[in-house]
């Protein structure tokens, strides 16, 4: 079966750029669309450190996110169209080597066309190579109203991927599941119409999500905007990325300082389990 991967935005483009350009002809995504910004994001000089990963849907609000994350967080954060559990497990792997105090997994709408009986042992590999780091948080898939371009058993597959998060999230000590799926049912103008990727409302309501994650997993309680309407946060010391050609898994390095006026950083994650179970979080 052709690839159905999810790439960056909804909207078509009528031409194709050669730098990091993203071809999916028979992709999630429909027509191609370029990608011409290095996948790799970051910021922040204090606080926690924060690592995120994930597809065009983190890729699609990573400014939102780096706006929420970098006040209080030291950020550094990699989004890329069609990538996924079937392709970023040294990434993972490198990544959690690093020793993140959060490290926020957004995959797995590229991994359904691959069929329960690969992105199954694809999740706990996942969650093997992060097992060291204090608190994974995982945003589980949308499940119901994607377009069927994208599969015709895409809502069978999303629900099973989501009952494997679950089921790990009961079993590993370290790991949270952000509702994402719980949050999409209820606010349908975050969609696109293919109502997988998101509108400006969605991207906010996505980062939001990660957020508010993020400030539980390390017992921080400060002030968040609603889902809805997520008011500005100070801006983010974004960095100039290293070079990386798609498949590196070298770290950017956060340089510069955030605004003298940014919250405290927020207090080190517990022994343990980080938190109880949230609203926002599934199982």
């Amino acid at each position: 079966m052709a690839g159905r991967r999810v790439t960056r935005g909804w909207t078509p483009a009528p031409f194709m750029v050669a730098a990091l350009v993203v071809i999916v002809g028979a992709s999630v995504g429909g027509p191609a669309r370029a990608q011409t910004f290095d996948p790799w994001t970051g910021g922040g000089s204090r606080g926690p450190n924060v690592s995120l990963t994930g597809d065009s849907l983190l890729n699609s609000a990573r400014e939102e996110t780096l706006e929420r994350l970098t006040p209080r967080y030291r950020v550094s954060q990699f989004a890329q169209g069609s990538r996924g559990l079937h392709d970023l497990q040294a990434h993972i792997a490198s990544t959690a080597r690093s020793l993140p105090d959060v490290y926020v997994i957004a995959l797995g709408s590229n991994d359904l066309q691959h069929g329960a009986s690969r992105f199954l042992p694809w999740i706990r590999q996942a969650l093997d190579a992060t097992a060291g780091v204090p608190a994974v948080l995982w945003v589980n898939v949308k499940e119901n109203g994607v377009d069927p371009f994208y599969g015709t058993t895409w809502a069978a597959d999303a629900r099973r991927f989501n009952a494997e998060l679950r089921t790990q999230d009961a079993a590993r000590e370290n790991l949270r599941v952000l509702d994402w799926n719980a949050l999409a049912g209820t606010n349908p103008g975050w969609f696109a119409e293919d109502g997988l990727h998101l509108t400006p409302a969605g991207q906010s309501g996505f980062a939001n999500l990660i957020l508010r994650g993020v400030d539980a997993s390390l017992v921080a309680a400060p002030a968040l905007p609603p889902d809805e309407a997520a008011g500005p946060h100070p801006a983010a010391a974004v960095l100039a990325p290293e070079p990386v050609d798609g498949r590196s898994d070298e770290r950017a390095t956060p340089a510069a300082p955030v605004p003298a006026s940014a919250p405290p950083a927020a207090s080190a994650p517990p022994a343990g389990r980080p938190i109880a179970a949230q609203p926002t979080f599934a199982g």
